[in-house]
């Protein structure tokens, strides 16, 4: 019972192949590219730079499609896909360089991983990469916030009021002020505000 709980056997069916949950995740693409924004969970690490989207899609189906494919796969790999989102400010990845890779573009990549900082959607390598994932769960306790595209412009709702998302760390400080004030007081943001901002979010990396 300790390694397999009650619902545990019924989980893994739900999220199988042919499974409630499990053929609706199957039909959806991981990555996905609108106009010239992509889309992803945590963002691709140096380390599948050289792959296309229809690689990586192709990939992960392949890997869903069979629950003994996922060790050594892509889709359980915590260092490959979320590299973008969550590495250090000094780690560039090659996914936003100048090349010829297929996941460049010149708009932000946006994730879906709740990040160290949750509490507010955040920005980083001057804008061009968007986190998401406020943790607006009750496990995560995040706020009700998420991203607005309205054709070039992105905002964040937060907490019903739309603000102009920072493209560069001058931005980032007065941005997460203006968060910061529409939460119940003390704001959880309070406190990256105090230490003036972790580096890694503000790195400007090209």
């Amino acid at each position: 019972m300790k390694d397999h709980p009650l619902g545990w056997v019924e989980h893994r069916f739900a999220y199988g192949p042919k499974g409630k949950y499990g053929q609706w995740i199957r039909a959806n693409e991981a990555v996905i590219k609108v106009n010239d924004i992509i889309f992803m969970h945590g963002g691709w690490s140096p380390k599948y730079a050289d792959k296309t989207i229809a690689d990586l899609n192709t990939a992960v189906h392949f890997e869903l499609a069979d629950f003994n494919r996922l060790a050594g796969g892509i889709v359980m790999d915590t260092d490959g896909h979320s590299g973008i989102a969550d590495s250090p400010g000094t780690r560039k990845p090659c996914s936003l360089n100048t090349s010829t890779n297929s996941l460049l573009t010149s708009r932000p990549k946006h994730r879906h991983r709740p990040h160290a900082h949750c509490g507010a959607v955040l920005t980083r390598f001057n804008g061009r990469v968007v986190m998401i994932d406020v943790g607006m769960s009750k496990f995560y306790g995040g706020p009700p916030a998420c991203l607005v595209i309205e054709g070039d412009k992105r905002m964040a709702m937060h907490r019903g009021k739309l603000l102009d998302l920072p493209s560069d760390k001058s931005a980032m400080l007065a941005y997460l002020k203006a968060a910061a004030a529409l939460d119940p007081q003390p704001s959880p943001l309070q406190k990256l505000i105090d230490a003036g901002l972790p580096a890694d979010m503000v790195k400007d990396d090209k």
